[in-house]
């Protein structure tokens, strides 16, 4: 059986679960990531400040750690491709970069061992998809291995 769980205006995107089990959903157009509560959405992390167009993808660690992409550049006017940032929303809601000149990152797991983070990117600065590993995620440090 399908059922609409919640409606999300601004268009959904990237769904995840925090380690108490409510649903996380991306919401693009407005930068934000929501929390599904007693089938109400309510605000958690405000990406605006960190995503320069519309955000999408995101995956949740074990710990309730969130890993956003965005596209980077206004792709529906048809600007050129940039470099942007991969934002973690940690598990409080507050945000900070985790990595940086990525071009739009998209499509991330991470391992079942929780270790690493691979990062998809629909296309570089020249046009081509290219995949990004990040390793150390336990420690807290990423550090982007060509």
């Amino acid at each position: 059986t399908v059922s609409t769980v919640v409606e999300v205006p601004e268009w959904p995107s990237g769904l995840g679960w925090d380690p108490d089990g409510h649903l996380l959903v991306v919401s693009m157009r407005d930068r934000r990531v929501l929390r599904v509560r007693d089938g109400a959405l309510v605000p958690f992390a405000d990406l605006s400040a960190l995503a320069p167009f519309h955000c999408n993808d995101m995956v949740v660690d074990m710990r309730g750690g969130a890993y956003v992409g965005n596209f980077g550049f206004d792709l529906d006017a048809g600007a050129d491709p940039v470099p942007t940032v991969l934002v973690r929303v940690e598990p409080d809601g507050t945000v900070r970069v985790a990595a940086e000149d990525l071009a739009f990152p998209n499509g991330s797991v991470i391992t079942p061992d929780g270790r690493t983070l691979i990062v998809g990117e629909t296309f570089d600065v020249e046009g081509q998809p290219r995949v990004e590993i990040m390793s150390g995620l336990v420690a807290g440090d990423m550090v982007i291995v060509p």
